[in-house]
């Protein structure tokens, strides 16, 4: 069905051959109901009415040509998996981005329609039949996804955040929706700026993994919100540098006044600087002694990730000796756990008893931290390689099978007291918490906008 218009004439200025062109009203798109310009994307939304028609069993709006006016260009459906939980997520999902009452949200074309209903074609349920979870292991798609389905109702961001990086292994249109959720729920949370922030977090992982940039206009909103908070602004630094916008970063850090926050965002942005240079330069924004030695013992494990000279180098500038310990029994734990390096991290804590030795004879304990915290870091590191160790012998446990994951979620109450219950059975069938990042090409067709975070009342902030 192919629509046409006249731009610059008002619908009810139009001939009666003009309005004939426009075949029915209860398929017109929102911009044609106000006389607007339009184009192909007419077309999309039309073709989104006959997709919902023949999934629902009625048009996604009713009523005589007045109501359909006001209906079309204000209200949204009711959501297809209401009425169809059946439907795959990827065709649910397509058919809400046809029916965007803005044109510049609906997909890019009828070619990349096409592309996504093939798609949905050859995946049975709508999920991948089989993903691979931890370990390379196996997974039953769509077992994955009737767990996180019940989800849906959570009201909980940093719930919902976990379920989303899970669910990106079964289906992306799913995962985007989770995701969209969580951060809806999100803004809730303004009154609460430290929870705010955790959860914030969670997203800002999340949305690394679904769609990388989104996070850009996440933390450009969540500034917005909390522009006169410090310790949040800390924080906010932190996700920058990690996230790729070190220059936003940066100049986010010097707005704060200098004190312990300003402490904490230069300290993350040392440790998020992939060039040493780059780190050392930070320092001097420092002020106090033990965070810059904490400082560059975090820009210590990153060097180590490629250059072990270059690591150590920068432990040997750490002027506080306990401080050195410290990040010494902590990069014992890093090539261990991220490297598997059992051999370099048993030296790295060998080391570190040896310092400690001398540190208690030349200063007798004088607070808590030499007493117990330097020895408490260096058994931390013990145990790491200890336990690393023996996995590395041992052989991989894998995640639980199919039927026995459906048995237990069949057991776990649906709401909020069964949420979390849900959420560990997934990630344990999965076996990984953090699936590697997927395709993008349905994402970017179905929200290629960045996200617009909403007023509450009573927000924070300017």
């Amino acid at each position: 069905m192919r629509l046409r218009d006249r731009p610059h004439r008002r619908f009810d200025q139009r001939s009666d051959r003009d309005r004939a062109s426009v075949r029915h009203p209860a398929y017109m798109a929102p911009e044609q109901w106000r006389g607007d310009h339009v184009d192909f994307r007419c077309d999309l939304y039309a073709l989104g009415c006959v997709l919902y028609a023949l999934l629902a069993g009625t048009p996604p709006f009713s009523g005589d040509y007045y109501v359909l006016m006001r209906r079309h260009s204000e209200e949204t459906p009711p959501p297809l998996h209401s009425l169809r939980p059946d439907l795959p997520f990827e065709l649910v999902r397509l058919v809400a981005a046809l029916l965007e009452k803005d044109p510049a949200r609906r997909p890019r074309s009828a070619r990349d329609v096409a592309a996504v209903l093939a798609r949905v074609r050859d995946l049975p349920g709508g999920v991948l039949p089989v993903a691979r979870g931890g370990g390379g292991h196996p997974v039953e798609g769509p077992v994955v996804a009737w767990l996180l389905a019940r989800l849906r109702t959570s009201t909980d961001c940093f719930v919902l955040a976990q379920a989303a990086e899970l669910a990106a292994l079964v289906s992306p249109a799913f995962a985007l929706e989770l995701v969209e959720t969580a951060e809806a729920r999100l803004w809730d949370d303004l009154s609460r700026p430290g929870w705010f922030m955790m959860s914030l977090g969670q997203l800002v992982a999340c949305w690394s993994h679904v769609m990388p940039r989104r996070v850009a206009g996440l933390l450009a909103a969540a500034e917005h919100h909390l522009g006169h908070h410090d310790d949040a602004m800390s924080q906010l630094v932190a996700h920058l540098a990690r996230t790729g916008e070190p220059a936003r970063a940066v100049a986010l850090a010097r707005r704060l006044p200098p004190g312990k926050h300003a402490d904490s965002a230069w300290v993350s942005l040392t440790a998020s600087a992939r060039n040493p240079a780059l780190a050392l330069s930070y320092l001097d924004h420092i002020t106090d002694p033990r965070k810059r030695g904490q400082a560059l013992g975090r820009a210590a494990r990153i060097a180590s990730d490629t250059d072990m000279d270059e690591a150590m180098r920068l432990l040997s500038r750490i002027t506080m000796h306990a401080i050195r310990i410290e990040s010494l029994a902590l990069l014992a734990e890093h090539r261990a756990a991220l490297h598997r390096d059992f051999s370099g991290a048993r030296n790295l804590v060998r080391q570190a008893h040896e310092e400690l030795a001398v540190h208690l004879a030349d200063h007798a304990p004088s607070n808590d931290f030499d007493a117990f915290a330097l020895p408490s870091a260096i058994r931390s590191a013990e145990v790491r390689i200890e336990v690393g160790e023996r996995r590395s012998l041992s052989p991989r446990r894998s995640p639980v099978d199919g039927a026995t994951a459906r048995r237990r979620g069949s057991a776990v109450p649906d709401g909020p007291e069964g949420h979390h219950h849900l959420l560990e059975l997934a990630r344990e069938y999965v076996g990984s918490s953090s699936p590697p990042p997927l395709g993008v090409e349905l994402l970017d067709l179905v929200s290629p906008r960045a996200p617009v975070p909403p007023e509450p009342e009573g927000a924070i902030g300017p």
